[in-house]
């Protein structure tokens, strides 16, 4: 795990994209990167840098890495690249070692610490050096929010997202993670500092989820990706002195911006399907809030999980 220089932005207020899954489509044929994120992307105005959150190319053919890093140039910005199982060839290693030392690695901007995880060395998990890596950065000084990007959503085994499927669907090695015991204990040992865990491996297949968004303690848990659904989209990232605020920016011109607090497990589970996804439920009324803890009401999410058996 290496620490390399940050983008020149103003630490005060920039704004940066996340996107997941940027091959797109298993079944497409772009060499490079997915055209409709490259022609949303550039309409993004006043982007300090780009983090792509594993799975930039299909098959990790040494052709797709050079097509990929044509594109990445081609767009004008700093990238940091995150290492997903589409990515985890002898070239795709070599190219993260290249430009940042490893394929774990970290920058900083001003109060702000950025964390790069590979999950691909030790499948669903992460090793003891990166743990120790991120135990450091962590502890180093006082900062004002840490974003950890990680490829695959590797809190999903909570009880209360089951049946909420990201590209794996429900494949247990993905849900069976050492994320809750063992990574999550480290950000909430942080309480004075705003914590973002965010993946890409979401919107690439069929049924997939598109994002997803929930704040346990300190700490959110963001994902964003694209390929194969219909809300496909990327992340923009607003920070500023007011806050830091995260909008999925859809890649069809005729969805709206959502704010990612949007993608929460309710609505996830009942107002993103056209249908009930759970046998025996209701679809909620018109008339009730959508952003999730802030404005339901207090226990109505207990209430539904433990009137679908789930809790």
């Amino acid at each position: 795990a290496t620490e390399v220089a940050g983008p020149t932005v103003d630490p005060r207020a920039f704004s940066f994209v996340v996107a997941g899954h940027t091959y797109g489509a298993h079944h497409g044929t772009n060499p490079g990167l997915y055209p409709k994120f490259l022609d949303v992307l550039r309409d993004q105005d006043g982007v300090g840098f780009l983090v792509l959150t594993g799975d930039f190319v299909r098959e990790g053919t040494a052709e797709q890495f050079d097509a990929v890093t044509r594109d990445l140039s081609s767009v004008g910005i700093p990238y940091y690249l995150v290492l997903g199982n589409h990515d985890d060839t002898p070239r795709g290693r070599e190219l993260l070692t290249e430009r940042y030392g490893g394929t774990s690695y970290s920058f900083a901007i001003g109060a702000h610490l950025f964390v790069i995880l590979d999950s691909q060395r030790q499948p669903s998990s992460f090793d003891d050096q990166q743990m120790a890596f991120l135990t450091a950065r962590l502890g180093e000084r006082s900062w004002q929010s840490a974003f950890v990007f990680v490829h695959e959503v590797l809190w999903l085994g909570r009880e209360e997202y089951a049946g909420i499927p990201a590209n794996f669907g429900d494949d247990p090695a993905y849900r069976e993670t050492s994320f809750w015991p063992r990574v999550f204990p480290l950000l909430e040992a942080h309480p004075e500092v705003e914590v973002f865990v965010v993946a890409g491996d979401v919107g690439g297949r069929p049924g997939a989820i598109p994002a997803f968004f929930d704040r346990v303690g300190n700490v959110s848990l963001v994902a964003s990706g694209m390929g194969e659904v219909e809300d496909e989209n990327l992340l923009r990232v607003d920070v500023s002195a007011e806050g830091i605020s995260m909008t999925v920016v859809p890649l069809w011109n005729r969805k709206a911006p959502r704010p990612v607090e949007w993608f929460n497990p309710y609505n996830l589970r009942y107002r993103l399907p056209a249908e009930c996804v759970q046998p025996g439920c209701a679809l909620p009324r018109e008339d009730e809030p959508e952003t999730g803890d802030e404005t339901v009401e207090p226990g109505l999410w207990d209430r539904l999980m433990k009137t679908l058996g789930l809790r």
